[in-house]
């Protein structure tokens, strides 16, 4: 007896969808839970943190005002901050956590919609002018620079890098952030904020959280775009899935497109009232670069 075909997406599409947002600012916290929401994350190697797009609509005038924010930096008094949670049913996981940065209202036809962006890291790390890493009798194991990069960034280090790469010297200037464009300069690496940690991974053949099998039986939506860098597919919304992991791509209808690829970008996109529940996987072939 042959499998029914999209017996997931059937399942997936009977459940209850739910997208809970929880802010925290200089009045206080706020939940918003159950309104018309959309949002879009997206997270990049070589990034400092994800970017995350949100819209609310048919809030309370009295909401509206209390979550409009121009600009982060009009009051220093504490941070706002967004919480973007979202899953089926009662299973309900961490898709971003950051600052935001603009909050703005807008009309819509009859309905007042507020628009926000936020970022992972906009306000996380020491601001420097310069910074210089050496050892006169010695040269420097990348690990060891990394593991000062993350204490600048008040961040714990995952350094899952193979790589025995030294340095004579680390040299930076500007913001902490610049450091971690300079660790990617080495070229055997690639360095990024993820999960509230600084994570460190081969550039070639990175060694990630383990092999995730994509196929239509396992909830690919759709079928994967080829590009001159590998393949782009979409599933159901899953936040289990990391930058630098390793997927097994294996589809019924372009099976030439069939191997094994490395994530590099990945974006989540939910909304309750309209399709988009998923996560699209940006992956290359063989590394990150």
């Amino acid at each position: 007896m042959q499998p029914r075909r999209n017996g997931r997406r059937r399942s997936m599409e009977l459940k209850e969808r739910n997208i809970i947002l929880q802010f925290t600012g200089e009045n206080g916290e706020k939940t918003i839970d159950g309104l018309n929401v959309r949002f879009s994350v997206r997270q990049v190697c070589y990034a400092f943190g994800s970017q995350a797009q949100i819209s609310i609509y048919n809030l309370s005038m009295q909401d509206v005002n209390y979550l409009t924010l121009f600009s982060p930096f009009f009051s220093s008094k504490k941070r706002n901050t967004v919480k973007i949670s979202a899953g089926y049913d009662n299973n309900i996981v961490p898709i971003f956590e950051g600052d935001v940065w603009q909050a703005l209202p807008t009309k819509n036809g009859a309905d007042i919609v507020l628009n926000i962006k936020a970022v992972k890291g906009l306000f996380g790390g020491k601001k420097i002018t310069s910074k210089v890493i050496k050892n006169k009798a010695k040269r420097i194991p990348l690990h060891d620079v990394c593991q000062k990069v993350a204490g600048w960034l008040d961040l714990p280090l995952n350094f899952l890098a193979k790589t025995q790469k030294t340095l004579d010297t680390f040299v930076m200037t500007g913001n902490v952030t610049e450091a971690i464009k300079k660790i990617n300069s080495v070229g055997d690496v690639v360095a990024f904020v993820e999960d509230n940690q600084l994570k460190v991974i081969d550039a070639k053949n990175p060694q990630g959280t383990g092999t995730r099998l994509v196929s239509e039986d396992t909830g690919m939506i759709g079928i994967p775009a080829i590009d001159h860098f590998g393949a782009t597919v979409k599933i159901f919304m899953d936040n289990t899935v990391k930058l630098g992991d390793k997927i097994q791509l294996k589809s019924k209808l372009i099976p030439s497109a069939n191997g094994d690829y490395y994530v590099y970008c990945i974006q989540h996109d939910g909304a309750l009232r309209e399709q988009q529940f998923y996560s699209t996987l940006k992956c290359r072939r063989g590394g990150m670069i």
